[in-house]
């Protein structure tokens, strides 16, 4: 059955008010920097688990709700976390670790970015020059000095995918909003924040930090009624497709043996399974578990859907 969910909207002086560009009922706020999708406490909106969470749920029958996968995920609850991200300002420089270097009671953090819209000239920062070691970027920090200048500038624009693997030191550019598809866990190591008074983690940070990764992105060939590219990334932890679909058009959605996340970030459509339909509109998210079935996306009017999943 497919479950449309609440987001969870969460204020940041750096945010702004451009995922209203995507559907993302703001209220007239100003200063939100994330839509959270799928975090473990999103809520349920409609149908038979209307007010019940995506972690209530999952924890009630992880093997029926998460396939096979249910055993080869750290994270407790659903494991898929999505966001869309509005970054009116830099945010700070981090790191995340791999499942082998997070606390034993979570996950390590994998994620990418599906660039929405950004600004002439916006940029993200993705790993660290050539040549540049931990113990380069450690005396930096240790003398105060900003570790900006030893990072890679990479720039961006709409339709963009980029990939960072845990470990990998990034900063996300002011200017920018993006889709973000992740491991469901919340583990961030700052190392700067351009001149933010915020806690930094710098020991743990350097530790998690693989100074060898220098992600480049990629744009996103879209899947069609008539063509399907590969996925615009694919890892052991969720794989990240975008679906466009014409007036009158539909694209047939194969069983996954693990969750599948839908959301909508133009035009409008519909979600169909054999145990019911949901109408998707921009700013909108779906989540289907394992045991959903072929799916179908359809639209009156065309739209764009962006489709994280676990499995084959």
């Amino acid at each position: 059955m497919p479950l449309l969910v609440h987001p969870r909207l969460d204020s940041k002086p750096w945010g702004g008010d451009r995922l209203a560009h995507f559907g993302i009922a703001l209220d007239g706020k100003k200063d939100i920097c994330e839509a959270v999708l799928t975090s473990n406490d999103a809520v349920v909106a409609q149908g038979p688990y209307a007010g019940q969470t995506l972690g209530d749920l999952v924890a009630r029958d992880p093997e029926t709700l998460l396939g096979p996968v249910a055993r080869h995920f750290r994270s407790t609850g659903f494991p898929l976390l999505a966001k869309l991200i509005d970054a009116h300002e830099n945010l700070s420089i981090q790191v995340h670790p791999t499942d082998d270097l997070a606390p034993t009671d979570g996950c390590g953090k994998t994620e990418a970015w599906f660039i929405l819209e950004a600004a002439p000239g916006a940029v993200v920062y993705a790993g660290l020059q050539d040549g540049v070691s931990v113990d380069v970027v450690r005396k930096r920090l240790e003398s105060g000095e900003s570790i900006v200048p030893l990072m890679r500038t990479v720039p961006v624009a709409p339709g963009d995918t980029l990939f960072l693997p845990a470990g990998t030191i990034h900063a996300l550019g002011g200017g920018i909003v993006l889709y973000e598809i992740q491991q469901q866990s919340a583990i961030t190591y700052r190392l700067e924040d351009w001149g933010r008074a915020r806690e930094m983690h710098i020991g743990v940070g350097l530790a998690a930090m693989n100074p060898d990764l220098r992600p480049e992105p990629n744009h996103a060939e879209m899947r069609t009624p008539t063509d399907r590219p590969g996925p615009a990334v694919h890892c052991d932890f969720f794989s990240l497709e975008v679906l466009q679909i014409g007036p009158g058009e539909w694209i047939e959605i194969a069983r996954e043996s693990g969750p599948q996340v839908f959301t909508c970030v133009r035009g409008g459509t519909e979600l169909s399974t054999g145990q019911g339909t949901v109408a998707l509109a921009a700013g909108s998210t779906t989540v289907l578990f394992a045991n959903a079935g072929t799916a179908r996306i359809s639209s009156s009017t065309g739209g764009r859907v962006l489709r994280a999943w676990i499995g084959g």
